[in-house]
C-alpha cells in the first residue's frame, strides 16, 4: 500500500492512504519525480472505484504552467529532497489530468482526438485552475468542431459556458449566458446539426426547432448555478 504524508497539499512518505494504489502509469520515461494520486471509475461500474498513480516530471509540469512552477519552488523543493513527491488529484477528473499530463510529457499519441462536452469542460476546469489554456491550443479546434452540434441542445449549458469562458467562445458564451439569463425560447433538437466545414462556433447553423415550438418553449429551466464559471450571474 502506497504510504504518503501531506506537507502544503502535496505529500511525501508518512501516513497510509485509506486505499492502496491498483495501477501506476510511468508518463516520465524512468525521469519521474512525482506521484499524482487519481480515482478511476472502471467501466461499466460507476460505483466501483480504484486509485491509480501518474509518475511525472516536476520540470515538465513546471515548464507548462507557472502554478506549477511556484508549487515546486521554496519549501516543496526541499521537502522532495531524497523523496517522491506524491499530489492528490483525487478529486479531478480522471481523464482531464491524463490529457493533460499526456500533452506536457510530450505523449501526443495519447491525447484524444475527440472529446464529450462533459470531458472538454473537465478539461477547460483543470486549464483554467493551473493557468494552462495554451497547452490544447493544438487540439481545441478539432475537440470544438466534433462538438459544435451540442452547442444549441438543451442540458449542456453547464459544459458550454465553461468551454467558452476558458477558451474565448464569445459568440457562443453570449448565446447560451442570454438563453439562461433571458428564459429565451429553448430550442428543440429534430436532428443533429453538422458542425461548420472551417470548425467554428462563432456562428449559427441552421435551425433545429420550429417557428410553433418557438412560441410554446418561452420558459426556463432548471441550472445548478454552482457548476457555473466564476463571474457568471447567479454563480
Amino acid at each position: 500500500m502506497e504510504s504518503i504524508e501531506e506537507t502544503n497539499g502535496a505529500f511525501t512518505s508518512g501516513d497510509e492512504l485509506a486505499e492502496p494504489i491498483t495501477q501506476t502509469i510511468d508518463l516520465g520515461n524512468g525521469s519521474g519525480d512525482v506521484t499524482i494520486i487519481l480515482r478511476y471509475f472502471p467501466e461499466p461500474d460507476e460505483q466501483k472505484t480504484e486509485l491509480h498513480g501518474l509518475i511525472v516530471s516536476s520540470e515538465a509540469m513546471a515548464r507548462a504552467s507557472p502554478v506549477w512552477k511556484q508549487m515546486f519552488a521554496g519549501q516543496w523543493a526541499e521537502t522532495k529532497a531524497g523523496r517522491r513527491l506524491v499530489l492528490d488529484h483525487r478529486e479531478d477528473d480522471y481523464k482531464a489530468v491524463v490529457t493533460i499530463m499526456n500533452i506536457i510529457h510530450l505523449r501526443f499519441n495519447d491525447v484524444p482526438q475527440t472529446v464529450t462536452p462533459g470531458e472538454l469542460k473537465a478539461i477547460a476546469t483543470f486549464t483554467d485552475q493551473r493557468m494552462a489554456t495554451a497547452l490544447v491550443v493544438p487540439w481545441i479546434e478539432r475537440w470544438l468542431k466534433h462538438l459544435s452540434w451540442s452547442v444549441e441542445i438543451v442540458g449542456y449549458e453547464t459544459e458550454w459556458l465553461w468551454v467558452a469562458w476558458e477558451f474565448g467562445l464569445a459568440d457562443v458564451f453570449d448565446r447560451v449566458a442570454c438563453r439562461l439569463a433571458y428564459g429565451a425560447p429553448v430550442p428543440v433538437a429534430k436532428s443533429i446539426p453538422q458542425p461548420s466545414m472551417a470548425g467554428t462556433l462563432s456562428h449559427s447553423g441552421e435551425p433545429v426547432y420550429s417557428p410553433e415550438e418557438h412560441e410554446v418553449q418561452d420558459i426556463l429551466y432548471d441550472v445548478d448555478f454552482n457548476m457555473l464559471p466564476p463571474g457568471v450571474e447567479g454563480k
